[in-house]
């Protein structure tokens, strides 16, 4: 719970590189991180255009069957805040069949609603 709150902590104040750095030391000396870490470390890799570094985040999480729908919405609005809508159309298609139906439209359109139309 505490590195999940520092983690946390790291995207409010915008530390996208310590985000990862914990991030890691979760995995490595801790117990392993859940979705939370790494939604957390992705909307920190967001806020600040490291849009490549969310995508991987989230490569890694959902290799570990580890991320919920929360995730990829974050990875979603960290691809839109930084203009790469191909990618996130990718990543909205790749992920459509592993999901409830309508689900993962309301969590686009929702991530969508906060970085396009602030």
């Amino acid at each position: 719970i505490l590195c999940n709150a520092a983690i946390s902590a790291c995207e409010k104040g915008q530390k996208w590189e310590e985000a990862l750095w914990l991030l890691w030391a979760l995995g490595s000396y801790g117990p392993p991180p859940d979705d939370f870490s790494y939604c957390s470390a992705i909307n920190a890799c967001g806020e600040v255009n490291q849009w490549q570094w969310a995508l991987w985040l989230y490569d890694q999480g959902d290799a570990g069957h580890l991320l919920q729908l929360q995730s990829t919405a974050a990875t979603i609005a960290a691809l839109c805040r930084s203009k790469s809508w191909e990618v996130a159309l990718a990543l909205a298609k790749r992920k459509e069949g592993a999901v409830q139906a309508g689900k993962l439209a309301e969590i686009a359109d929702a991530a969508s609603d906060k970085v396009c139309f602030p």
